[in-house]
């Protein structure tokens, strides 16, 4: 949550600064984007492309569930001897995180659950008319209707609160840093300064205070924004299968399908009596492991063992696939974005420096300054900091 927090404020901050860069190269006369060649001249093959519109910040509105489950409420007061009453069960869906209030005589608990750590999203329909969403199961178990609206409203916070929205924000942030730091090397350019500088000029610029951009010099790492495509594999296990038709002919066969989208992987097990179904962003996956055992048979722990256990090659494309879209979606492509962030900031901020002692201006700008440019309200919290 504070991760979410602080990133959406960085990115309103960074949009500032964006805006009055495009204003000082627009003066300037500089074209910018600049063409695509001389992108790839900078940043290989895998050059981003700059200009496009920033992704919005996106909000949810609040609501109350009542998910008091009427079976589980007359058992407890039943077992209970009546001493505990009646269980009255909400949930609250904040903006970012969700409460699950139990109450009773004997029971007040409230458990907190931000959307960014629900690891997935479970629908169960069991006995052919009883539903439950991430255990719970509101009224008498077969209100099909509530519980389709509540897996709505948690996709929907899951997509827009969690995981998957933070690295889209990321993505957005590393096109906007990347393009701060052009625009600002094509106005060092424009005025004949060449980045990185000479030691000398170097030295007559910052002295004793080198810049990290300049005593560590990095480049970002930009990668492709590779998109992908659903894929679905059947993942039935055939033995678990007939074991369970024998135990119980009415369910009859079992099936299990695997679905690979571009930002989450649903699981479904699907016979006459129940459904299953789980949808997991891949930036809440744990490990992608294979385990081998009895000599042949090969699994993917906690996802499937297809077949009869046997289709090691099936199981190897799917871990491939798996690790692919956790490295390109899940917490390594979170590092790696705030790494290529970090870099192009501190590169920025060595070339408006430079910029800043060619034209002689004074950072914190003096009260004279400020009273001139900001209104006492609208002045940045960093240049008050700075002269406290």
């Amino acid at each position: 949550m504070g991760q979410i927090r602080k990133q959406e404020k960085l990115l309103n901050m960074i949009a500032d600064v964006e805006s009055d860069m495009r204003l000082l190269v627009d003066k300037m006369g500089i074209a910018f984007p600049p063409g695509q060649e001389e992108m790839k001249a900078r940043f290989g093959e895998n050059a981003p492309v700059l200009g496009q519109a920033r992704m919005p910040i996106e909000s949810v509105e609040k609501k109350a569930w009542d998910v008091t489950s009427k079976c589980d409420s007359l058992m407890t007061c039943i077992c209970s001897c009546g001493v505990a009453g009646f269980t009255q069960e909400s949930m609250e869906l904040e903006n970012d995180c969700m409460y699950i209030k139990t109450k009773n005589n004997i029971d007040d608990s409230d458990m907190k659950i931000p959307y960014g750590e629900m690891d997935s999203v479970d629908m169960t329909k069991s006995c052919c008319c009883c539903f439950t969403v991430n255990e719970q199961s509101p009224g008498w178990g077969c209100d099909k209707t509530k519980v389709m609206a509540i897996r709505e409203d948690l996709e929907e916070r899951k997509q827009k609160r969690g995981n998957i929205a933070h690295l889209k924000q990321l993505r957005g942030m590393q096109a906007t840093a990347v393009g701060l730091d052009v625009m600002a090397e094509l106005v060092l350019q424009k005025e004949g300064m060449q980045y990185p500088p000479s030691p000398q000029v170097m030295d007559q610029i910052f002295g004793g205070q080198k810049p990290r951009a300049l005593t560590h010099t990095q480049s970002p790492n930009i990668e492709p924004d590779k998109e992908f495509g659903s894929k679905v594999y059947s993942v039935t296990n055939l033995p678990s299968a007939i074991i369970r038709c024998l135990c119980c002919p009415c369910a009859g066969w079992t099936t299990e399908t695997l679905e690979l989208l571009p930002d989450e992987i649903v699981t479904v097990k699907d016979n006459f009596c129940s459904t299953t179904t789980s949808r997991t962003p891949y930036g809440n996956m744990g490990a992608v492991e294979t385990e081998t055992f009895c000599c042949c048979c090969t699994m993917l722990p906690d996802i499937a063992v297809p077949g009869c256990g046997c289709s090691e090659a099936l199981v190897n494309e799917i871990a491939g696939e798996l690790q692919e879209r956790k490295v390109k979606r899940g917490n390594i492509a979170q590092m790696k974005q705030q790494e290529n962030i970090i870099i192009e900031v501190l590169n920025l901020e060595a070339k408006v420096d430079m910029l800043r002692h060619k034209h002689g201006i004074q950072y914190p700008p003096s009260p004279e300054v400020m009273a001139e440019l900001f209104t006492p309200s609208s002045a940045p919290e960093s240049i008050g900091k700075a002269q406290q």
